[in-house]
């Protein structure tokens, strides 16, 4: 009876986000609660048995290590550069995210919830691709923002916004900074965010996407799963390309030389950081290394 809870683990078999959904009904403590608190109300013991019982059960998942699927929230990103200066010309200068910290060599931005943050490093020309979450009704707007400021958006397939259906369920138009990363500006629905205001980088929540290519994209996406209890968004099983993570954060895990959209061009190993709002982080070096801290 005590292990009851743990059929929710039957959601994997139509997949992990499924399962993580499932794990983490049946791991709430208000039902557990809700369940003592029917028995006690209608003097029935078989009500406040199972209440006691669920409750145990997740007291025990959370002693041992498990706990509910988390959210991904991108706190920190460090990536490198070549040239700080263009980075602060760009990010701050036209963009206008606020500067949160400089150096001669590094310089940081706050983008929403999460600090972006540029190391330079003249001995590898680096390029990462990385995503910005904005209001759900402004990808149009931010298509006309980025041709009026004279940055040139990136087309696929002739169209300036490309459509992502289930599991992603956004729009999102590219371009490039200074140094040649491949950005995003996506509109995720399920958030449903919205503004009224006219487009401005400043409306960015996040930095939601950070591209992590890998020699093996199986092995490397079951690691974050299971080191920073997350879950996969799309591309389960793929050896070349796997989402981890959610609508709020994801990492896009890619095989080395798999092509970025939208221009195809092949990704490289680069050293970045991240780190997430449970204290749980991610170093790569330019070799591949990984490093992943539990929250």
């Amino acid at each position: 009876m005590v292990l009851l809870p743990d059929l929710a683990m039957l959601g994997y078999c139509f997949g992990s986000r499924v399962e993580a959904r499932c794990y983490n009904f049946f791991h709430t403590y208000m039902f557990s609660w809700l369940c003592i608190t029917i028995g006690f109300m209608l003097e029935n013991s078989i009500w406040a048995m199972l209440g006691l019982i669920w409750t145990a059960h997740i007291a025990i998942d959370r002693s041992i290590g498990f706990g509910r699927r988390l959210k991904m929230r991108i706190t920190n990103l460090t990536l490198h550069c070549n040239d700080v200066s263009k980075m602060k010309a760009f990010y701050n200068g036209l963009f206008n995210f606020p500067i949160s910290k400089k150096g001669a060599d590094y310089i940081g931005f706050y983008v929403g919830t999460t600090e972006l943050v540029f190391n330079q490093n003249t001995d590898e020309d680096s390029f990462y691709h990385f995503a910005f979450n904005i209001p759900s009704n402004q990808i149009e707007q931010a298509v006309k923002w980025l041709k009026y400021v004279g940055i040139d958006v990136l087309p696929y397939r002739g169209l300036d916004v490309v459509h992502f259906g289930s599991p992603i369920d956004a729009d999102a138009c590219y371009f490039h900074d200074p140094e040649g990363n491949i950005l995003e500006f996506i509109a995720r629905y399920r958030l449903l965010g919205e503004y009224d205001k006219p487009f401005h980088p400043l409306n960015a929540y996040c930095i939601s996407e950070i591209g992590i290519p890998t020699f093996n994209v199986l092995e490397t996406s079951n690691k974050l799963c299971e080191s920073m209890n997350l879950s996969v968004l799309d591309g389960e099983n793929s050896d070349t390309f796997t989402a981890v993570g959610d609508d709020e954060g994801t990492f896009i895990v890619v095989k080395e030389g798999r092509g970025w959209l939208p221009t195809g061009r092949e990704s490289r190993l680069y050293s970045v950081e991240v780190h997430l709002d449970n204290q749980a982080s991610l170093l790569v070096d330019h070799l591949g290394n990984f490093n992943i801290t539990s929250g």
